[in-house]
C-alpha cells in the first residue's frame, strides 16, 4: 500500500480527531494547527490537503511560536504595571 504524505498525516489527524471527540463527547470539525516557521506556502498547502482529507476545515495554520505567545497570554492574569515579555526560538 502506497500513501502520500498528506495522506499518512490525515490518517493521524482522524486518529486525533477521534480522541478529541471522545474527551469532548462532542464533533470536532474545525482546527486551528500549528507549523513550524519555516514552512513554506507549498508545506503549508500540503498540511491543509491532510486536514481536508481527514473531514476537518481549517480555520488557520499559526507558527508554532505564535501559539505558545498566545497560550500563555490566555493562562494567566496581567496586572496593571507595564511588563514586556519576550517569546525565544531556541530550535529543536
Amino acid at each position: 500500500m502506497e500513501c502520500c504524505t498528506e495522506e499518512l498525516i490525515a490518517m493521524q489527524l482522524s486518529y486525533v480527531k477521534k480522541l478529541a471527540e471522545d474527551l469532548a463527547g462532542e464533533s470536532v470539525n474545525e482546527v486551528i494547527l500549528t507549523v513550524p516557521p519555516y514552512f513554506l506556502q507549498f508545506e503549508r498547502a500540503s498540511v491543509a490537503d491532510a486536514i481536508e482529507i481527514a473531514g476537518l476545515k481549517t480555520l488557520a495554520l499559526v507558527n508554532d511560536g505564535t501559539a505558545v505567545a498566545v497560550n500563555y497570554a490566555m493562562t494567566r492574569t496581567f496586572s496593571t504595571t507595564p511588563e514586556y515579555h519576550v517569546i525565544y526560538d531556541a530550535g529543536a
